[in-house]
């Protein structure tokens, strides 16, 4: 099964690639990928099934006569896994990492094929790469290797525009890359902003910071405030 996104007459819809033509998924329930994949199964793919079994006209469009946006226009999350095969740490000049390289990108890092890539004025001398993406359909923490299938729900080709973080890093500290990378990703981009402190007698422990907006009578943000908890030894809940 081929999901899609597609663009019809100014709107965006859900949709499965079936041959020469695209159907729609809205009659099914379904108006993005996203909400598929949130779906209950198997009861969210027998909708499908049946939608292509026998869609209705409405529904089916010639693919020549739709532009198509990226699969999931705007992912809840990307997780990037940097120098994730040998030849490319080898032409980068850099150590095969030990352990993963994970960084992240925006959402609104995602535009669809033949879109226009905007690059910042200051780039210099972007870089681009064919990867492999997965999708996540099944979320968890910890999960085994053996239990991947739980949670892969599919894959798409990909391509990642974007300049090396050793740009800015001198001729003699290129080999720092995989490290900074890991120091910045480290409690910064990972769910629940979690972050890891040290005491003053050398102790480590791990800390959660949550923001929220302050608004004022209009709606406007004007500030943030803070709640810091440690988390190193659970802490009952009190009600004020």
């Amino acid at each position: 099964m081929k999901l899609c996104t597609f663009q019809q007459d100014g709107r965006a819809h859900a949709g499965v690639i079936s041959g020469g033509d695209v159907i729609s998924l809205g009659s099914a329930g379904f108006p993005t990928v996203i909400s598929f994949l949130e779906g209950v199964e198997p009861e969210a793919k027998n909708r499908i099934e049946e939608l292509l079994a026998k869609p209705p006209a409405d529904s089916v469009f010639p693919l020549g006569s739709v532009k198509l946006l990226a699969p999931i226009p705007r992912p809840p999350k990307i997780v990037c896994i940097g120098l994730n095969y040998r030849d490319h740490a080898i032409e980068s000049g850099l150590p095969i990492p030990t352990t993963p390289v994970i960084f992240t990108k925006f959402a609104t890092a995602v535009i669809g094929p033949g879109d226009d890539i905007v690059l910042p004025a200051n780039s210099e001398k972007p870089d681009y790469e064919a990867e492999l993406a997965f999708v996540i359909g099944k979320g968890g923490r910890h999960i085994k290797a053996a239990d991947w299938r739980e949670h892969v729900f599919g894959y798409t080709a990909a391509e990642m525009i974007g300049g090396s973080i050793i740009r800015l890093l001198p001729d003699d500290r290129l080999s720092e890359e995989a490290e900074l990378i890991a120091k910045i990703v480290l409690g910064k981009s990972v769910t629940g902003f979690n972050s890891r402190r040290i005491h003053k007698d050398g102790t480590c422990f791990d800390m959660s910071v949550t923001l929220y907006p302050v608004h004022d009578a209009d709606g406007r943000i004007v500030g943030v405030s803070r709640i810091v908890r440690d988390l190193t030894e659970p802490h009952p809940m009190r009600i004020a």
